[in-house]
């Protein structure tokens, strides 16, 4: 089993927190999360990447209030037929209810409700959904009364209708309120893939997300920030917070010839 060594340092207005591969530093300097990157570049090896929950459990008690990581998120809607150009961006989000809100980052499909407007879900939560035929230009809606998941529902359209229900303009959108029974929602074809980079290009692969939304429109991009509980929420990128660094700690070698990764200096703010 891996030993992982933690270490507590204070240097200077820096929090240091060290494992055995990296050594993290909190900087106590508001800054978007441009500025943050420069800085932690210039300083440090880059923003903070978190891999594993040993790496989340140096930040417990210790974040004091929230601070950017080195997440990024790139906000891409699509149709699910591919529409681009004329209509592809029409949109008609349920402002009054904050749509759309990302809850804990993990809502990526849109619902259409009864009231015309629309809300981002959980892929996987099943419910009924509307298709289409016809042409993109001329569609034909139809809802289909029975309850999947979003991508199972795509499925069912591609096969038996054209595909999930594409809407250009307010007039398609009213034509495909009238069809949703009162009190219900329904897929449509709009939807987005995660896209999430860290700054250091690490393949991103472990999350810790706060039960909270991440308002996201019309920001296309956000970013990431670990809180007081070391969970994580997005926040538009220009907001000024504290940050997060990170330095890579070389491996040493031992009389034995052995690599000590446990070996970290720490060098303070010139």
């Amino acid at each position: 089993m891996e030993r992982i060594v933690l270490g507590v340092l204070f240097v200077s207005d820096w929090l240091v927190l060290t494992t055995c591969q990296r050594e993290f530093h909190i900087i106590n300097k508001a800054l978007n999360w441009t500025e943050a990157q420069t800085y932690c570049r210039q300083k440090f090896t880059d923003q903070a990447t978190i891999e594993n929950d040993e790496e989340i459990s140096k930040y417990r008690d210790k974040t004091l209030a929230d601070s950017w990581i080195g997440l990024l998120s790139k906000i891409n809607w699509m149709w699910s037929d591919g529409l681009t150009g004329s209509g592809a961006e029409y949109r008609n989000w349920e402002t009054s209810d904050d749509e759309p809100d990302f809850i804990s980052a993990s809502q990526y499909c849109v619902l259409i409700g009864d009231n015309g407007k629309w809300w981002d879900y959980d892929c996987k939560t099943e419910f009924p959904f509307i298709c289409y035929k016809g042409t993109q230009q001329n569609p034909e809606f139809e809802v289909v009364n029975k309850s999947m998941t979003w991508s199972s529902a795509q499925s069912y359209c591609k096969k038996n209708f054209r595909d999930l229900a594409t809407v250009r303009n307010d007039m398609e959108n009213q034509m495909i309120q009238s069809l949703i029974p009162s009190g219900h929602w329904v897929w449509t074809g709009l939807f987005r893939r995660p896209n999430f980079t860290w700054s250091d290009k690490s393949n991103f692969n472990f999350s810790k997300w706060a039960k909270v939304s991440n308002k996201i429109d019309p920001s296309e991009t956000l970013c990431g920030v670990t809180s007081e509980s070391a969970m994580w929420k997005l926040l538009p990128c220009e907001t000024k917070l504290p940050f997060v660094c990170y330095k890579s700690i070389a491996p040493r070698k031992t009389e034995g010839e052995e690599y000590d990764w446990c070996h970290s200096e720490v060098e303070e703010e010139a």
